[in-house]
């Protein structure tokens, strides 16, 4: 019932106008304008292992914590509850979920990169798919 309650808590504050306005997200430009501010915030890369290996990135401030991995202590202890957060995965879908997640653990600052990976790819100019061997 703990659980109920975190989340009357924090779902009671999204009003429509709160949900229009998407506080939680960022979009591709967004993360750019952080780190071309050199911003204090993580980059949070939920995707697995054998994700990263077909899309890898090298963006400033990453830490990767598979999605399923994400919420032992171990690896909670590993993200900062005073800076921003910003969640990614594939298209965006599962950061939601960490976002979530990481909202009733305690860590006020989380956004969700919109899109993910795949449009950030796109706003770069990249392919999110490449093949195996390939850089």
């Amino acid at each position: 019932m703990e659980i109920l309650k975190a989340l009357n808590s924090l779902f009671s504050n999204f009003t429509p106008e709160f949900i229009a306005n998407k506080p939680c997200m960022l979009e591709p430009e967004g993360l750019f304008e952080l780190i071309s501010k050199n911003a204090e915030f993580v980059l949070l890369d939920i995707r697995t292992e054998a994700e990263r290996k077909v899309v890898s990135s090298n963006l400033p401030n990453s830490v990767s914590i598979p999605l399923h991995q994400l919420f032992y202590p171990e690896n909670l202890n590993k993200l900062p509850k005073d800076r921003l957060i910003v969640v990614l995965c594939h298209t965006g879908e599962r950061a939601i979920a960490a976002a979530i997640g990481l909202l009733l653990a305690g860590f006020p600052k989380v956004q969700v990169l919109s899109g993910g990976i795949a449009k950030l790819s796109e706003k770069t100019g990249r392919d999110t798919f490449k093949k195996i061997g390939e850089g």
